[in-house]
C-alpha cells in the first residue's frame, strides 16, 4: 500500500487536561514573520475567499522556514483563470 502524503507529518496528541495559555498572539510569539502584522486591503473585491488564502499560505510558509522566507502569496493569482469568483 502506497504512503500518504500526511502520514509523514508530525502528529501532536491533545487532551482535555492539557495547560492552554490565556492568550496567544502570534505576532509576539513569531516577530520574524512580518506578514503576520500585515492586512490587506480587498477594497471592491468580491474574492474574500482569497484574500484569507493567501494571507494564510504566506503566514505559514514564513512560520515553517522561520523566518528565512518572507514571500507573499498573489490574490490575483489565485482568481486570473476565474471569471466568476470576484469582481
Amino acid at each position: 500500500m502506497p504512503k500518504k502524503v500526511f502520514d509523514s507529518f508530525p502528529k501532536k496528541n491533545f487532551s482535555a487536561d492539557m495547560e492552554l495559555p490565556d492568550s496567544y498572539d502570534p505576532r509576539d510569539a513569531h516577530p520574524e514573520c512580518e506578514s503576520l502584522r500585515e492586512i490587506r486591503d480587498q477594497s471592491a473585491c468580491g474574492s474574500c475567499w482569497a484574500f484569507g488564502a493567501a494571507e494564510v499560505m504566506s503566514d505559514r510558509i514564513c512560520l515553517h522556514s522561520k523566518g528565512k522566507l518572507q514571500t507573499r502569496v498573489s490574490t490575483t493569482d489565485l482568481v486570473a483563470c476565474c471569471s466568476s469568483c470576484g469582481y
